[in-house]
């Protein structure tokens, strides 16, 4: 393939994709990833395509933008459907498809990272991957988190979707955010011989990496937290959209004079739960109700034990910080959350794992009672290394004309990468 030559005061262009229908997990993790390909690593300029308006909250560092599209969110089945307009999802995706296509033929990226679903919502990516292979300037790569689903899931949806063919026609390689000793994609769900040879884990995102995109506004809105002098239990919820249950279970825990705590809802929590979580944080002075913080890392940094769901951006916060954690996962319509917070407390890098079904304010009471806690050095035995190796695999595509794996040569590889 070949690549567009870039002289020294060109400043390659690298756009990334993420469908956002839930949550914004995806968002952050590709802010993260941007800020670090806008760095001193590779110097590029960035142009996020997300499909969450909320990513308008945040403040992109330098050399970064985004071009938001009009929402897709899912039923709770796991069903597509329109967020906000009254319209068809059909209507809505080819609208997308436009958007998406123009944006991308106007920005020309020497690299397109696409996260998560190698076609986009629907297959509305398709007409810019092919266009972006056509032209013959664009390293694509489909970057993939630690675990998607069951394996069986995995396997039969990419079997429906046709996704190996679709890899394998367009993309050069696919980046794996996570660490084959704790969830070997390439293995467990059954990657074709082909896919593993242009798969590389480049490893968890160290979250402690400051986004530079926040004003202080944000941090002294948590101040008032620590007035008591009491450490912090934070409560997180993800998005929001399936946290009721723990963060009403949490509200109905006293943690006075032991603890303080604080719920971090998510914007899209609904308005009924939120009302009685207001109203029951109302009376108290050890119980405080955070409606959204752009990021999240700032109460986790500062909390002596953490309560989560089991998304990929929290769980990643969480070993980033080293934090003493009980994990709620979710566990419908997707296995993922369930499945990588019981590896993780299999391997002891977390401290407790609940199922839904067995959720108690009880429960939570008496886990954070507990004085027997181990300490644990996380980074030891788990690989955070991706925000530094991203910027040297970006660098090696754009300098090589060959395989991934020439490409990884010429970024100084590492054999320890690969699967």
């Amino acid at each position: 393939m070949a690549s567009r030559t870039l002289t020294p005061n060109q400043r390659p262009r690298v756009a990334i994709y993420s469908h956002d229908t839930m949550g914004l997990g995806h968002f952050r993790r590709n802010l993260l990833l941007a800020k670090q390909l806008s760095g001193d690593g590779l110097g590029a300029n960035v142009l996020l395509i997300s499909g969450a308006c909320e990513a308008q909250r945040y403040r992109m560092p330098a050399g970064v933008d985004c071009l938001t599209l009009p929402a897709i969110g899912k039923t709770p089945d796991g069903q597509y459907q329109s967020r906000r307009l009254r319209a068809p999802l059909s209507d809505l995706v080819e609208l997308r498809t436009a958007v998406i296509q123009h944006a991308l033929e106007s920005f020309q990226p020497d690299l397109l990272l696409v996260d998560n679903i190698p076609q986009g919502v629907e297959g509305e990516l398709l007409p810019s991957l092919r266009h972006c292979r056509d032209s013959g300037r664009t390293r694509l790569i489909l970057g993939l988190r630690d675990i998607t689903d069951a394996p069986i899931a995995v396997r039969r949806e990419w079997a429906i979707a046709g996704n190996t063919e679709i890899i394998r026609d367009l993309y050069d390689c696919i980046w794996i955010y996570g660490d084959p000793r704790i969830y070997d994609r390439t293995r467990e769900d059954g990657l074709a011989p082909d896919l593993v040879e242009r798969s590389i884990f480049v490893g968890y995102l160290d979250q402690r990496l400051p986004l530079g995109s926040l004003d202080g506004l944000e941090a002294a809105r948590l101040e008032p937290l620590f007035a008591s002098g009491r450490p912090l239990v934070a409560c997180l919820v993800g998005g929001g959209q399936d946290g009721a249950r723990l963060a009403s279970a949490f509200a109905q825990v006293s943690f006075a004079p032991r603890y303080t705590g604080a719920i971090l809802a998510g914007p899209f929590l609904d308005s009924k739960t939120r009302v009685a979580l207001i109203n029951a944080c109302a009376p108290r002075d050890d119980l405080l109700l955070i409606d959204f913080l752009a990021d999240p890392r700032l109460l986790i940094e500062r909390a002596a034990r953490v309560i989560s769901m089991g998304g990929y951006n929290t769980i990643g916060e969480i070993l980033s910080f080293e934090k003493r954690s009980l994990v709620v996962p979710r566990v419908h319509p997707r296995a993922e959350q369930q499945i990588r917070a019981q590896r993780l407390y299999e391997l002891d890098l977390i401290d407790a794992v609940v199922h839904p079904d067995d959720l108690s304010p009880d429960v939570l009471s008496s886990w954070l009672a507990r004085d027997d806690l181990p300490v644990r050095h996380v980074r030891d035995r788990i690989d955070l290394g991706a925000l530094d190796r991203i910027p040297m695999l970006s660098a090696g595509l754009l300098a090589s004309s060959g395989t991934p794996r020439a490409a990884i040569s010429a970024a100084g590889g590492a054999s320890n990468w690969l699967p």
